[in-house]
């Protein structure tokens, strides 16, 4: 989204992750020390500020499970859109997902 990529893409997904989350991942993935981790996220764009750009948000701090099961949600909403017979996916009470249509894109983000 910083760099303007996000205007080539059809649907944005953002995930979402607890600070300390987001440290530990990146240090574990990227090799970086935690003052590194902690700049790399500091230097990027705050996380509301991502989510009034998403159309869907997944809670990153859920079960790798029901995560996957939101994935496969997207995806098949994905796919329904692709063939011109979107369903609109809402917040889930079992599952992290939620879907925000492109109207309301720039409106406030989720809380």
């Amino acid at each position: 989204i910083e760099a303007g990529a996000h205007r080539r893409m059809d649907r944005i997904i953002v995930v979402t992750a607890d600070r300390e989350t987001q440290i530990t991942r990146l240090q574990k993935r990227n090799g970086f020390s935690r003052p590194e981790a902690v700049r790399r996220i500091r230097s990027q764009m705050p996380l509301p500020d991502k989510l009034s750009y998403a159309d869907y948000v997944l809670d990153g701090m859920q079960p790798i499970g029901r995560l996957r099961s939101a994935v496969r949600s997207i995806y098949a909403d994905l796919q329904r859109q692709s063939k011109g017979t979107a369903g609109r996916l809402t917040r889930h009470a079992s599952g992290p997902i939620y879907h925000k249509t492109r109207a309301a894109r720039h409106a406030k983000p989720y809380s």
